[in-house]
């Protein structure tokens, strides 16, 4: 399901710099894509999403849990080094690391807030 969200949520995204022909049933496929995403994003409870210093840093907590880096990469099936890099900040929580850790990853773009503009 993650696939079809990724390719769902590009299909609403995408900024397009020449405009596509729509036909009745390609704006039907496009609807139902954004429905998809629209209640995707409604399950999602504002409460339990972290951003993605707060999810390094229960990583860091589940790291002393778990009895250090090693442990935690066996118990997750991800590299140690992966784990180190996260921790001091080299890498960024990847797809593979949040979803081990029970985390969705999903990107989101909004728009610019410009000068007089609302928000």
């Amino acid at each position: 399901m993650s696939n079809f969200l990724t390719v769902a949520a590009r299909q609403r995204l995408a900024v397009r710099r020449h405009p596509v022909p729509t036909t009745p049933s390609s704006e039907r496929r496009a609807s139902k894509a954004r429905a998809a995403v629209d209640a995707h994003f409604a399950a999602i409870d504002p409460e339990r999403t972290l951003t993605a210093s707060e999810l390094s840093a229960k990583l860091s907590a589940v790291v002393r849990e778990a009895g250090g880096e090693l442990a935690l990469a066996k118990q997750l099936g991800v590299s140690s080094p992966l784990i180190n890099h996260v921790r001091n900040g080299h890498n960024d929580v990847g797809r593979k690391l949040a979803e081990a850790l029970g985390y969705e990853m999903l990107v989101v773009y909004v728009p610019l807030r410009r000068g007089g503009d609302a928000g």
